[in-house]
């Protein structure tokens, strides 16, 4: 029996993101927020989770430059797993904790699943 590493990667962020998500109780007013606390809730659930490391902006080189993944998984196993989010928004004024936020319309092919 062929064991494909990427197919349960793949179903355990989904249910990993939805629990999540599900869990939110304030908006993000960015991608770098929305980013930085999904990193978060990894790392402070990385026992139950099996996830040894979250490492947040990891370099990787190509053609002579560095890109950088959002987020790398290290799990107990000693396996990486690269994690590009993006957080879509319409342009609109929001009030946020007495604040007000102007969010871009940021509309991304693809992002709107986990893959």
């Amino acid at each position: 029996m062929d064991i494909n590493i990427e197919e349960i990667f793949k179903e355990f962020m989904e249910e990993t993101f939805k629990k999540f998500m599900s869990e939110q109780e304030r908006m993000f007013i960015s991608e770098a927020d929305f980013q930085f606390n999904f990193g978060t809730y990894l790392n402070k659930n990385n026992e139950s989770l099996k996830i040894k490391e979250v490492i947040f902006e990891y370099a990787v080189r190509k053609d002579k430059k560095n890109e950088y993944i959002d987020l790398v998984i290290k799990d107990k196993n000693n396996k990486y797993f690269g994690i590009e989010l993006k957080y879509n928004t319409k342009e609109e004024k929001i009030n946020f904790d007495g604040r007000e936020f102007v969010l871009k319309n940021q509309e991304a092919q693809d992002m709107t699943r986990v893959s």
